[in-house]
């Protein structure tokens, strides 16, 4: 009797996307993790090993992601692995209410330092350093981070970057590095959205607004606002539109904006989860921005084409008015370091677009009407010249 048997073994491999390096037994892992990231990682350097360990910021969400961005880079320029501690999203320890970032880690693929395949002979010190001590210690300034050495990396800290998580030193950060971010995200596993979805699945187009009202105050004036929707409302005639705008509390953005409802027909989305709230925002047609990171991160992780961003300048840019005072040194560095092409049209305070940006604005508004999307050339426009390369000031 002879007997034959067919044995089909079907192996499925899961590969962590993380931009480590590795040496000895590691370096296969890290060969196939740097192909699979792409310019976001490092070159993979086995004589000199390094890692970044990013600190937990004591602030919400939106400065999370800016301290991510700023450590990706750094991580890159240094040719650095990047990890995130344990309690990275971990709830906030310094707002009234509890916010709860944990499902972050299972959407932004950078692993936390307890997952990290340390190597004592390769790894041979551990130091606590500041985003400010990473700066100085890059070339031409310094030799860079030795290596063998994991350090901790915190931001935020009083002296550090001026408290100001560092962003204004990176002109053109965000531009660079928010589409090497969005290499290192699982869209499958995002928050999904639950309100803003409801009146896509009615047909409209869902412009949410997120006007800040929160521990930093920022009051935008009622002109403005009413300007900025006419100005949408416009370029989206014929379509029918449902302008919501994001609040975790109704009763205390109305001691800000008391009459803006009946004022201009726009509905409260109310939303105290920090994640769903995230979702929602990511989820929008339309997002109006008025200068809080938290809204920039969710524009940032938006896909290509399908999100019209118009943003406003970030709260430390007070009184940036166009490309030539937004690239001054100090506060409107922010300006430079927050902005990012892909979907986005910048605004100055006064809600009008910069200059070179108004047909941009209405080509993706009228495309987002049509189709409910953006073919990518028009939303990847680019018309302006003051994004610098990386250069730390």
């Amino acid at each position: 009797v002879r007997v034959r048997v067919r044995v089909r073994v079907r192996v499925r491999v899961r590969v962590r996307v993380t931009t480590m390096r590795r040496q000895s037994s590691t370096l296969l892992a890290a060969a196939v993790l740097c192909l699979a990231v792409g310019a976001s990682q490092g070159d993979v350097d086995p004589a000199c090993p390094l890692e970044f360990v990013l600190e937990r910021p004591g602030a919400g969400f939106g400065h999370r992601i800016s301290s991510l961005i700023v450590a990706l880079e750094l991580a890159e320029k240094q040719g650095a692995a990047l990890y995130l501690v344990d309690d990275y999203w971990d709830p906030g320890d310094k707002r009234q209410r509890v916010d709860d970032y944990r499902e972050a880690w299972d959407f932004i693929r950078v692993p936390p330092v307890s997952q990290a395949p340390y190597v004592p002979d390769a790894l041979q010190r551990t130091q606590n350093v500041t985003m400010k001590h990473v700066l100085m210690g890059f070339p031409p300034r310094g030799p860079g981070m030795p290596c063998g050495t994991r350090a901790y990396v915190s931001t935020g800290k009083p002296g550090d970057c001026g408290a100001k998580f560092c962003v204004y030193r990176f002109p053109g950060l965000y531009d660079r590095m928010v589409p090497k971010l969005r290499q290192l995200i699982d869209y499958d596993r995002l928050p999904v959205s639950q309100k803003v979805q409801r009146f896509i699945d009615e047909g409209k187009i869902v412009v949410v607004w997120h006007i800040r009202y929160g521990d930093i105050r920022i009051r935008i004036a009622d002109d403005v606002i009413d300007a900025m929707k006419a100005r949408v409302d416009a370029e989206l005639a014929g379509h029918e539109v449902e302008h919501l705008i994001l609040v975790e509390r109704v009763e205390l953005f109305m001691k800000h904006h008391p009459d803006i409802g009946e004022r201009t027909n726009m509905h409260f989305l109310e939303v105290q989860d920090a994640m769903a709230a995230f979702a929602e925002l990511m989820r929008a047609h339309v997002l109006a921005s008025t200068g809080s990171s938290y809204s920039f991160a969710a524009a940032a992780l938006a896909p290509p084409g399908r999100q019209v961003h118009l943003m406003m300048p970030p709260k430390e840019a007070r009184g940036c008015k166009d490309p030539e005072v937004c690239t001054d040194d100090g506060k409107n560095g922010y300006y430079r370091g927050y902005f990012f092409s892909q979907n986005t049209v910048p605004l100055a305070w006064d809600g009008q677009a910069l200059k070179g940006y108004e047909g941009k604005e209405a080509a993706m508004l009228q495309s987002m009407g049509a189709s409910r999307s953006v073919p990518l050339d028009v939303a990847d426009a680019h018309h302006e010249a003051w994004l610098q390369e990386f250069e730390p000031a």
